[in-house]
């Protein structure tokens, strides 16, 4: 909204002192810090609006990419001298607001953006250690699965051995009442 107030600026403002408009009553109008405030406003949102944009498109799966945002964003919105005293009181609430955000998913929000390809080096984490905890987890949980899957096969294996040599109808039936091994999932049993 400020990006099309800003493009249409100088036919807002000469529309606002034609006398047709005010008709002898005083408007509202914008002072000259508020005209220099506004390209500063657009500056600091436009890195919102490109990250709302990614997230709310369906076409692409999110998960992985609210860690890289959001990691992002809180850089965008670290203080700077420079700043003027309103954009740094902005930067400061958009900071807090984000701090709280997503502080109990952050494992889960590292572990999908390590598995997307597009952002597996986890480049938007500073620290080393994070990153190779992360993938350590990751190998582990892959391990453990592996380990659970591989139990199932060798189950199945020795089901498949007891009944091979014996091809009568009565050791079909028993087959049947058996329960059926669990079907393989990508997560374990224990991940839900």
């Amino acid at each position: 909204m400020l990006e099309r107030f800003w493009e249409q600026q100088p036919a807002v403002l000469n529309t606002l002192l034609s006398k047709k408009i005010r008709r002898g009553e005083a408007m509202a109008s914008l002072t000259e810090d508020d005209m220099t405030l506004i390209p500063e406003v657009i500056k600091l949102m436009s890195p919102l609006k490109v990250a709302t944009t990614l997230l709310s498109e369906e076409k692409n799966h999110t998960i992985s990419m609210i860690s890289p945002i959001q990691t992002k964003l809180q850089r965008q919105f670290q203080p700077d001298e420079s700043d003027h005293m309103v954009i740094s009181q902005m930067k400061e609430r958009f900071r807090l607001d984000f701090d709280g955000r997503y502080t109990y998913l952050q494992d889960l929000l590292h572990y999908a953006s390590a598995l997307d390809p597009r952002f597996k080096d986890l480049s938007f984490l500073d620290d080393n250690e994070t990153k190779d905890i992360i993938f350590m987890k990751i190998t582990a949980e892959v391990v453990k699965m592996d380990g659970q899957a591989g139990d199932g096969d060798t189950l199945i294996e020795d089901q498949a051995a007891e009944t091979e040599g014996d091809r009568s109808p009565h050791s079909e039936e028993e087959e049947t009442d058996d329960v059926l091994p669990m079907k393989k999932t990508a997560f374990g049993p224990d991940v839900w």
